[in-house]
């Protein structure tokens, strides 16, 4: 059983399988979408680029112990 709006359809009603795929479908855009809005909303407050500067950061951080570690290390 599933919904459309209000009407609610049993598996007995003979719907073809590509719109129960659009169904899904639409679905899936209005997930994506959504999503989309949020990561444009945080990326507007500079979250994500800030998250990437630290990232980054502690990368090269890492990297650096790596690099002095192997140099020592021969």
């Amino acid at each position: 059983m599933f919904t459309i709006g209000s009407d609610t359809f049993t598996d007995t009603v003979l719907i073809p399988d590509f719109i129960k795929i659009l169904i899904q479908f639409e679905g899936l855009l209005f997930v994506g979408l959504f999503t989309a809005i949020i990561i444009l909303l945080v990326e507007k407050q500079g979250i994500i680029s800030e998250i990437r500067k630290e990232t980054k950061f502690h990368l090269e951080k890492l990297h650096r112990k790596y690099q002095k570690e192997k140099d020592e290390s021969k």
